[in-house]
């Protein structure tokens, strides 16, 4: 874009007529004010600064946007929700019965990207624990992306290393802090830790910090 160069300058009585010119001029480009409208580029930044851009010149939500959904209650989950899965067997529960996990609320969530291509930073903190007392029955705990199991983000509890009568054995849980990068593109998204127990487990009980999500524009 050429400098701008306004044609009038005003030091005594104003003229209407010329102060609109300055604003407007559908003729020359570079003779008003209408030149800034879509016409700025980088020959019209800082050269010092230039090809750095700093947050004052970029809008909010324009490269980065994201949010979070967490919980504040003990979830409990028992075994006749999870009447198929069976651990003991060595079989992953994602491959016995996909549709056994289920979504966990404050740890699941439908987001939408608004950037055509773009990176998501899944993160979410949650702890749980159940009443095994065998180490080949557990409760597992995997992320869910667009309704598919993400198999590298799977965890397990097993048998407590303290007696289950005790206060100890009662509360003592697995945490996990965990995170999760992938590439998406523009539209509505569904990410979520699900949960499948052994059916020969009776209780399950979860504590979900929150889960949460980055979105970063790509290019």
């Amino acid at each position: 874009m050429p400098t701008l160069t306004l044609p009038n300058d005003f030091t005594s009585t104003l003229d209407v007529t010329k102060f609109n010119d300055n604003f407007y001029d559908a003729v020359n480009s570079n003779t008003s004010f209408e030149m800034i409208n879509g016409w700025l580029d980088e020959d019209n930044m800082d050269p010092s600064g230039w090809p750095l851009v700093v947050p004052e010149q970029t809008r909010r939500g324009a490269l980065v946007s994201g949010d979070f959904v967490a919980g504040t209650v003990n979830l409990d989950y028992f075994n006749n929700w999870f009447v198929r899965v069976d651990t003991e067997q060595g079989e992953h529960p994602a491959v016995q019965h996909p549709d056994s996990f289920l979504p966990i609320p404050g740890a699941n969530a439908n987001f939408y990207v608004p950037y055509d291509e773009a990176w998501v930073c899944l993160k979410w903190q949650i702890a749980w624990t159940n009443d095994s007392t065998d180490t080949g029955r557990h409760s597992g705990l995997m992320l869910f992306v667009n309704g598919v199991p993400v198999d590298s983000e799977y965890r397990t509890v097993r048998k407590t290393c303290v007696d289950k009568t005790t206060h100890e054995g009662r509360t003592k849980a697995r945490y996990w802090s965990g995170h999760h990068l992938l590439s998406t593109s523009r539209g509505w998204h569904t990410a979520g830790i699900r949960l499948a127990a052994d059916s020969g487990l009776t209780q399950t009980r979860i504590w979900t910090r929150g889960f949460r999500w980055l979105t970063f524009k790509k290019g």
